[in-house]
Parts: C-alpha cells; structure tokens; sequence
C-alpha cells in the first residue's frame, strides 16, 4: 500500500497519532488521527498500513452524532490532493473505487465505484 510518511500525516491530519502498540514500527501498527475542522465535525481516521485499511468516522457537536463511517479494505493507495491551512483534501484508491474526501473547511466525500472486469 502506498501513503505518506509519518511526518506528511501528522502535518495533515494536524495531530499526533495514538498507536495501537508504542513498540511496532509505523507500517505494521494501527495508527488513530483524532481532529476536527472549523465546522464542528469531529474526525477519527484509523489506518493499518500493513492490512491496507482505514477507517474514517465523521461526528457532529463533539461526537453526539455520528454522520458518516467508512470502512474501505482492500487499498492500494493514500494520497494527499491538498494540504493548507484552509482547506485538505485526500484520495484513497482501491481495486473497485477511487474515493476523494474533504476534512477543511468542510466534510465532503466524492465516490467513483468500478464495476469487475
């Protein structure tokens, strides 16, 4: 699976990760960035390199309402669109879809889905 490095998440997720083992390198461990934007959706992205998974679940007024999980198994890549201030923007691929998702200024997700060839 390929994604950004350490350094290249934590400067766009904007936090630092909790680490389901403080021992196992970064590629074979479970990685949780917890964050939030300007609109009050609260983020919670859960990525296991060596599984090729994340998951991504998205709350409203501090985790009182979930509005969005995703589970996508399977990925083939991670990779960062935009990263400012203002505005970030990540695109993940997997064999059967090409899932583009905004976390700033808003919660915004684009999803093209490929039928089996």
């Amino acid at each position: 699976m390929k994604i950004p490095d350490e350094v290249e998440l934590i400067s766009f997720f904007e936090s630092e990760p909790i680490l389901l083992d403080e021992v196992v390198p970064f590629y074979y461990n479970q990685a949780t960035y917890i964050f939030s934007n300007k609109n009050n959706e609260l983020f919670k992205v859960s990525i296991s390199p060596s599984y090729r998974e994340i998951k991504v679940e998205v709350c409203l007024s501090e985790g009182k309402e979930l509005i969005s999980f995703i589970e996508i198994n399977n990925l083939e890549s991670m990779e960062i669109l935009v990263d400012k201030k203002e505005e970030s923007k990540i695109m993940m691929t997997s064999p059967s879809s090409i899932i583009k998702m905004n976390f700033k200024p808003k919660y915004k997700i684009f999803m093209n889905q490929f039928g089996e060839k």
